[in-house]
């Protein structure tokens, strides 16, 4: 029954009454079942925690796309350089952040520096959407 084509009081309270039961209760017990989803996403999305390319390939799970597919994958569409490094535009996005990793040179044992690409859990979701829109 429509509110705007209703006659009379009881025919008002009645539209009230259907749209009440087929439209507001389901949308409220939606919110109610989506609100603490809404919470733990965007506190995960909006984490300071990083991750690296191979514990990505991992917790994003698509198939054959381990840590050198991702790494290719990444090269491929301008992401990163040659060098595995992320190009400025996404860093200044807040999806990567290099980080600095010593290591001993087993050859020569001198103490060796490197970087490292780290993603922001906000660049794990944005990858994620990113992937499977592409149907990979």
């Amino acid at each position: 029954m429509n509110i705007i084509k209703a006659e009379g009081e009881l025919e008002t309270t009645l539209a009230i009454k259907a749209l009440d039961t087929e439209y507001i209760k389901p949308l409220e017990e939606a919110n109610q079942r989506m609100t603490p989803k809404e919470v733990f996403y965007d506190s995960v999305v909006q984490s300071e925690s990083m991750l690296d390319i191979g514990q990505v390939s991992k917790l994003l799970s698509y198939k054959g796309l381990g840590r050198n597919n991702l790494f290719k994958y990444l090269k491929d569409k301008g992401i990163l350089n040659h060098k595995n490094v992320p190009y400025q535009q996404y860093i200044d996005q807040g999806y990567f952040k290099l980080t600095e990793t010593s290591w001993v040179n087993p050859k020569t044992q001198a103490l060796e520096v490197s970087i490292k690409p780290v993603l922001y859990q906000k660049c794990i979701d944005w990858l994620d959407k990113k992937l499977s829109s592409e149907g990979s």
